[in-house]
């Protein structure tokens, strides 16, 4: 396996535990105590901030363009892909408490992971050398 498949593999592996982690959270949401789920109601019909909706909704699609930028190995997906991911950590604590299943917890913490060795081996390593002049 090359050194740009292995790259693109995990990409490709961290989105998919993120995808994984949101399909589970519907099925496991029915597996929550009560007071739990009476929270989650109470969550979803209160009103969220329309700017932490937009900002949210467009760190999603900045983090898809650039993840699609790293695997074609463009110069500007490193930062704007590292930025990204850090004003999506940022924006979390403005959402609130978050109640999730054990399993929508793993996968979830399994794709910020795979993000983090990412970012570590677009910068760092043998990968970096690919990013040229694009």
């Amino acid at each position: 396996m090359s050194e740009k498949h292995t790259f693109r593999l995990a990409i490709a592996g961290s989105w998919l535990f993120s995808g994984m982690a949101f399909v589970v959270s519907f099925w496991e949401e029915d597996t929550l105590p009560t007071s739990l789920l009476e929270y989650l109601e109470a969550w979803y019909s209160a009103p969220l901030s329309p700017v932490i909706l937009l900002v949210g909704m467009a760190l999603f699609l900045v983090l898809v363009a650039a993840s699609i930028g790293l695997m074609a190995f463009a110069r500007w997906s490193r930062p704007v892909f590292l930025w990204a991911t850090i004003a999506s950590f940022c924006l979390w604590p403005a959402i609130g408490p978050n109640v999730e299943g054990p399993w929508e917890a793993l996968l979830g913490d399994f794709s910020v992971l795979g993000f983090g060795i990412v970012i570590g081996l677009a910068y760092c390593g043998k990968y970096k050398d690919h990013f040229g002049g694009r």
